[in-house]
This record gives C-alpha cells, structure tokens and sequence, in this order.
C-alpha cells in the first residue's frame, strides 16, 4: 500500500519520502550506512533501501513516535535513546496507527498493510557517533518534542536533522507536557553548544529543509508563549484541539508576521 521515493540531497545523504508525510535519511560512508528513521511502517522499508545502497544498514531512530518507529519491524533492529520506550509503547497501538494513516491516505489501511514482527532495541545515548567511513554522525541530546529526541549532526557536510525537534510546527503533546521553560532550555542550549558545527537544517516532514535561523525562532516563541505573547490559533491535532502559537498561512504553513518556527501545544487555561 506504501509507494517511497528518494532524492540525492548530499554526497552521503539520501532522502527518503514515504506515503504518509514522513522523511528519513539515509547517510552512507565508504564502508557503511544509517538509515534515520523508520516512518509510520505502511510497506517495506527495508527492501527499498536496499535499492539505495549495497552496504550495510543500521537504523537509528531519532524518538519513539509511531511515525518514526513503526517501520522497525522490517529490520529487526534499531538503536533508540532508553529515554523514549514508554513513548514507543504509547505508539504501538494499531488503531492509533491507522487513524494516522487515513489523514494521508483518505482511508484506513488494514491491519496485513503494516510490517510486523519483533524488534532487538539497542540503546542510544547523547553523543553516540557512527563512523561510517569518511562520515561521522553523531547523535545530540535535544528532548521537548519526546524526553528522549536525538539530532543527529554529519560532522563532514555539516548539516544538522532537527526533525520534529524544532520545526515551523514544532508539535509539544507528551502526556504528562514537558514544560516550555524546559523546551526552551534544551533548544538554548543545543544551540549554545552545536550551532558552530552545521550550517545546514533537515527536517522529518514537508519538503524536509529550513533555514538555520529555525532554531533561535522556535526559542522565540517559546519565550513569546511563556510572556502570553501568543495568537493561538486552535488548530485540531488526532482528535483535540490545540494551540498553534503563532497565526500562519495554511497553505505552506509560513507564519502571518514573518517569523520562522512555530509550536503547535496544549495552552494552560
């Protein structure tokens, strides 16, 4: 039921976009490769993979969410941080699985249409780094959108993939909510720390591209949130109503004042 398609957007990185509005990348070294994350798990995407290259595979999940994860069966093993296997467990509901799917789809798919089977999950932590032969990805703490989210940066061709970490819709629905001031601390702070080593931002949705500046506009709305300088356009997100900070043009998501990065959250009454 799944259709994938690739882009060559780096020497050692392809982009992979699946039917149902996830992007992974697949980083290859002269010796090896990761594919970063696994989306939602509607067809097999091992087997396009190896389509893409030879070499060995490994897959690195940047968090836990069913859109990300699901796909995991289909290699029998993954690395993800421990931090996030409540959230994986949250997102193994089938049901859940599907609803997602028919927002894309226009229809559920049936249950036979998913990849299936145990997964050996591997551990990952903050600054793990994968030489693959001539690249290095290494994996940064960056928790807010999950408590466990790990951006990988390549070292070499200095991008960065902030995923749903930090987005021009940057979702914030964990049950129990990670505060803003906590969101906010972690983004400072990734960017205090990592910001010199990429000039370059990838995302895991919509054409996959942002510009570096996302990252201190994301910050500012957190700010702008925590000051009550908000729109909060009501905006339903699976079945509840919440808040997107900042007002936008639904049509390509840019926001009404010109800024870049949003938050879509639950707004405290």
């Amino acid at each position: 039921m799944s259709d994938f398609r690739s882009e060559k957007i780096t020497p050692s990185t392809t982009r992979i976009f699946t039917s149902t509005g996830e992007v992974c990348y697949l980083v290859e070294g002269s010796e090896k490769a990761v594919l970063i994350d696994a989306g939602l798990g509607l067809g097999d995407l091992s087997s396009f993979v190896k389509t893409l290259t030879q070499k060995p595979v490994e897959l690195v999940l940047t968090h836990g969410h069913m859109d990300h994860a699901g796909g995991a069966p289909a290699f029998g093993e993954a690395r993800i941080s421990p931090l996030e296997m409540a959230t994986l467990e949250s997102h193994s509901d089938m049901g859940m699985r599907k609803r997602y799917a028919k927002l894309w789809l226009g229809k559920e798919p049936e249950d036979s249409d998913f990849v299936s089977g145990p997964v050996n999950w591997k551990p990952l932590s903050d600054k793990d780094a994968f030489g693959l032969g001539g690249v290095t990805l290494v994996f940064y703490a960056l928790p807010g959108h999950t408590p466990g989210f790990l951006a990988p940066l390549n070292i070499e061709e200095r991008w960065v993939l902030l995923g749903d970490a930090c987005n021009v819709m940057t979702l914030l629905a964990e049950v129990p909510p990670i505060p803003i001031e906590s969101v906010k601390h972690a983004l400072a702070a990734f960017r205090d720390e990592h910001s010199a080593k990429f000039d370059k931002v990838y995302v895991s949705h919509g054409p996959g591209d942002l510009p570096k500046a996302v990252l201190q506009g994301v910050i500012d709305v957190c700010d702008d949130i925590l000051g009550g300088r908000t729109d909060d356009v009501p905006f339903p997100f699976m079945g509840e109503m919440m808040s997107l900070a900042k007002a936008v043009n639904f049509q390509d998501m840019s926001r009404l004042d010109g800024g870049i990065g949003n938050i879509l959250y639950r707004k405290q009454s």
